[in-house]
């Protein structure tokens, strides 16, 4: 036997052997799910970066609520639908096995770009937490950069994946408040009394649940529109607002400093008031102020009032100039009547509401009651008008307010107006929160 066949025999047998030796099992973590804890351990979540935490989210009695917000109420719905996406996650490709350069993922330590998730339990023991890092950029069809994946790191593990999809978790603690307001059903409302800053104050009650709310002090020449009122009754089924606010933040006590009223009373004896504040240059928010109170209520009301009063303690709630004009409807919104048509003449003096006026409020009658004598003696209405108003929006359409509904003019103006017939004026200047009126009426 020649020796180069004896070395091909052992190459032959090496081969063979090392076939038919089992071969040990190598198990790759692409396609299997990140998380394994058990979802009804998770009792916190923390939300923020490796450099700090920015949200706290808390299950207290089977409700989230945002920690770091003083305890409020928070969306369970968002924070099912993220624990949702989190448990499918799945392993991706490991584009970095140790832990050096970091930073080139955006998954360094300290780091404030990234996004870290911690899961803990009842005792706040961390169950797991993961780092979601940059995005992976690639060619789009057009040449531009476009994500295709992002980079993640799972707990205490060196290597780096590629996730297939990037992960939008917010660490805005506003966004994973609960906004909607609690619902009062259409059926349970009893009575609402609105005050629309200058405007009468509008009543609406009924005795039974089976009765329509009626408006108070309607005359037999007026129909009160439904339509009108079953919006203010669906309102707070579904209202939602914009931002949560500190109540001491300066503009909410800016807005605040002058507030219309809204208050709404059901059958269980639970009482909601809603104060609403002015919109200001600074913002483009009006802040609403939320209390609740009773009157007779049952143990199960009481309590609710008192979680409700505690929940909103403190806060007021950012809502568009939109939103919160649904809360304050005048009278001559809420009523089919035959309208009024005048004109005036607007004297204002200093200190009267939207006056430039530098006329004291004794000069401004003096002035009104000398047009009044000037009428009277057959001065044009238009020129003086004209000449005199400080009205600026119709002075000059000869002070011509053209129609308007009942309620509509604050009440000393449409009391004067309805007292004069078609062509008449008054005889006296009409005082009003804007000044002195003289006032012609025209339908």
């Amino acid at each position: 036997m020649n020796r180069s066949y004896l070395i091909g025999l052992v190459v032959i047998l090496g081969a063979l052997l090392f076939i038919t030796q089992p071969k040990k099992s190598v198990k790759s973590l692409r396609d299997t799910k990140i998380l394994k804890v058990d979802p009804q351990q998770i009792h916190s979540i923390s939300i923020g970066s490796t450099a700090k935490e920015d949200v706290s989210l808390e299950k207290r009695q089977d409700n989230w609520v945002v920690g770091n917000l003083k305890g409020f109420g928070a969306d369970g719905k968002k924070i099912t639908q993220m624990l949702q996406d989190l448990f499918m996650l799945r392993y991706g490709v490991i584009v970095q096995k140790g832990s050096d350069d970091l930073a080139s993922y955006g998954l360094e330590a300290d780091s404030d770009q990234n996004i870290s998730i911690s899961l803990k339990d009842s005792t706040g023991t961390v169950l797991t937490s993961l780092v979601l890092g940059n995005a992976r950029l690639s060619k789009g069809q057009y040449g531009f950069d476009v994500p295709s994946g992002q980079y993640i790191k799972v707990e205490d593990q060196p290597s780096v994946y590629l996730l297939k999809e990037q992960q939008s978790i917010s660490k805005d603690p506003d966004q994973w408040i609960l906004k909607k307001i609690p619902a009062i059903n259409a059926a349970d409302i009893q009575k609402i009394v609105i005050r629309p800053g200058q405007m009468d104050s509008v009543e609406l009650m009924r005795v039974k649940t089976d009765d329509e709310l009626q408006l108070s002090n309607l005359s037999g020449e007026e129909k009160l529109k439904t339509s009108e009122v079953q919006g203010l009754q669906e309102l707070m089924q579904d209202f939602s607002f914009s931002k949560l606010v500190p109540s001491d933040s300066e503009n909410a006590v800016r807005s605040l400093t002058s507030t219309e009223g809204f208050q709404l009373m059901t059958f269980q004896g639970m009482v909601l008031n809603i104060k609403a504040g002015i919109k200001i240059e600074a913002d483009s928010m009006r802040y609403l102020e939320l209390s609740w109170s009773g009157i007779s209520p049952d143990d199960e009301t009481a309590s609710r009032i008192k979680e409700l009063n505690e929940r909103y303690a403190g806060w007021v709630l950012g809502v568009s100039d939109f939103q919160a004009a649904k809360f304050f409807k005048t009278r001559a919104e809420m009523v089919e009547s035959k309208p009024l048509g005048a004109k005036h003449i607007l004297i204002s003096y200093d200190g009267a509401n939207n006056s430039e006026s530098k006329l004291s409020k004794a000069d401004a009658r003096e002035l009104a009651q000398s047009l009044i004598t000037k009428l009277a003696d057959g001065a044009d209405f238009a020129a003086l008008a004209k000449e005199f108003s400080t009205d600026v929006s119709n002075k000059d359409k000869g002070g011509d307010l053209g129609t308007f509904g009942k309620g509509a003019m604050v009440k000393p103006f449409e009391d004067a107006t309805l007292a004069l017939k078609v062509g008449e004026r008054t005889q006296k200047p009409v005082e009003t929160v804007y000044g002195f009126h003289v006032i012609e009426r025209t339908e």
